[in-house]
């Protein structure tokens, strides 16, 4: 058990009057366990701040999934799914192969980009 001496910050005293002047700022020394919960604090806030997060449904559906017959796998980042997604379309289309010019590409894309009317508001 810590005595109070050893807790309280040490007293700075004038050397001219032995008056208390100011409380010294000091540190405790540094626990190994405090300092890895700090760095993953500020990890985590850090990945925050970049936008790396995973929606609270994601990972709620996944908890909930556990010790059941068919576990979820765990959730990642939505932006890394949609990397993944991408990674896995552009092999597939590395593997079959074909060229296209830029016109038509160019086309494909505006194609893509072009507002598509929706089904209710098309004249009967």
């Amino acid at each position: 058990m810590r005595r109070a001496d050893q807790t309280l910050h040490p007293i700075v005293r004038s050397a001219d009057t032995e008056d208390v002047t100011k409380p010294v700022q000091t540190d405790p020394p540094e626990d190994s366990e405090i300092a890895a919960k700090r760095d993953a604090i500020l990890e985590g806030i850090a990945s925050t701040d970049a936008g790396k997060v995973i929606p609270y449904e994601d990972v709620r559906r996944w908890l909930l999934s556990w010790g059941i017959k068919d576990e979820l796998p765990p959730p990642v980042e939505e932006r890394e799914a949609k990397l993944q997604a991408l990674r896995e379309t552009i092999n597939t289309s590395i593997a079959r192969g074909g060229s296209h010019t830029w016109e038509e590409v160019d086309a494909a894309v505006k194609a893509r980009l072009a507002p598509r009317p929706s089904a209710e508001h098309q004249d009967p």
